[in-house]
């Protein structure tokens, strides 16, 4: 048979062992850039949010301040109902006396 000496098996061991070290420096490598790249898209993110958020706060005030406006200006045109004239009063004329006029026929009998 195949006899493998404790030598042997410790320079296996001591080859697996630095390729997995290799390996593993590899991946926190790669795992560290990641989430470096995630940490930069989560703060750009960040930002465009902020951004966002300040102009749905510009664009609410102007919303309300518009609506309010509106309002108001309806209310003013709407509210001047005319109000109801009084009626002008009589026209009299009077006549000095009885110059120029004939007299009422008398009532018939």
């Amino acid at each position: 048979m195949n006899d493998v000496t404790r030598e042997e098996v410790d320079a296996k061991l001591v080859a697996l062992e630095a390729t997995v070290n290799a390996r593993l420096a590899n991946f926190e490598t790669i795992v560290k850039t990641g989430f470096a790249e995630l940490r930069a898209e989560m703060a750009a993110m960040r930002a465009e949010m902020e951004r966002n958020n300040a102009e749905l706060i510009k664009w609410g005030v102007g919303l309300a301040v518009a609506i309010v406006g509106l309002t108001v200006g309806l209310l003013t045109v709407f509210s001047k109902v005319p109000q109801p004239q009084p009626a002008p009063a009589p026209i009299i004329i009077t006549i000095p006396g009885g110059a120029g006029v004939a007299p009422a026929p008398a009532p018939a009998k």
